[in-house]
């Protein structure tokens, strides 16, 4: 409180810390819908800072990793970062068993979205084949196979057979990934979670219940530079899907 402010006004400080001063007999209850409506211009102000303060430091920003490990295909890739002041955006490539992130890298979130649309293209190029492996293994069909970025579900299975994996599996182990796909292969014969369906999934994955119990705690092995904006909510389990 300022005794001369004569409205509320807000400010990321150097150190990304959020000030906010009201004026005299303000009603405090109001202060979190304020605040609510400001998120992305205080979110925007915070990652400004924080990228000066990296900058200053020479430390990489927004807590970009070192290395990616796609666990599921056993696989842990090296990141090298080059940051370039003369050029205007940054810019990903793969030379050598590595990835090379090179230009502005000011932008962590630039950064970030670069590192999640590879590894998109990496789960499109690799989940498929191991689900129709799977399909062939247990005898289950499906329509087709597509691979996004959802964060909400490890996979879903629609009532025509289409089934869609989360690129996120591939952090994951792969006793996890494997009854993912069994899960939703399962689907495709029996569209909800009855006894029935439970007990299909038991034929093609015995130790079932440990899987599940592992995939509500798995969403803490996604790295957190996979979520947008890095305050995405946790994978949970759904209708049809997981």
């Amino acid at each position: 409180m300022h005794p001369r402010a004569r409205s509320v006004k807000i400010r990321v400080d150097p150190h990304g810390s959020v000030v906010v001063t009201v004026p005299p007999r303000f009603d405090a209850r109001r202060l979190r819908a304020i605040l609510l409506s400001n998120r992305e211009w205080i979110l925007a102000r915070q990652e400004a800072a924080r990228a000066r303060r990296d900058a200053e430091t020479g430390r990489l920003p927004g807590g970009l990793p070192e290395a990616i490990a796609l666990t599921a295909l056993g696989r842990c890739v090296p990141v090298r970062w080059q940051p370039d002041g003369s050029s205007s955006t940054a810019r990903l490539r793969e030379e050598g068993g590595r990835l090379i992130v090179s230009g502005d890298l000011r932008s962590a979130e630039r950064c970030r979205r670069l590192l999640r649309g590879w590894v998109l293209r990496q789960a499109r190029e690799h989940l498929p084949r191991w689900l129709a492996c799977v399909a062939e293994e247990t005898g289950l069909s499906y329509a087709r196979c597509s691979v996004n970025a959802a964060r909400s579900r490890w996979g879903s299975c629609s009532r025509d057979g289409r089934i869609n994996l989360s690129a996120r599996l591939l952090f994951l182990p792969e006793r996890l990934v494997r009854h993912v796909m069994i899960h939703e292969l399962c689907h495709t014969l029996v569209p909800d979670h009855s006894a029935s369906f439970w007990a299909l999934v038991a034929r093609f994955d015995a130790d079932f219940r440990a899987a599940r119990a592992a995939l509500r705690q798995a969403a803490a092995l996604v790295p957190l530079w996979m979520e947008k904006g890095q305050d995405s909510p946790p994978f949970v389990d759904g209708s049809g899907g997981l």
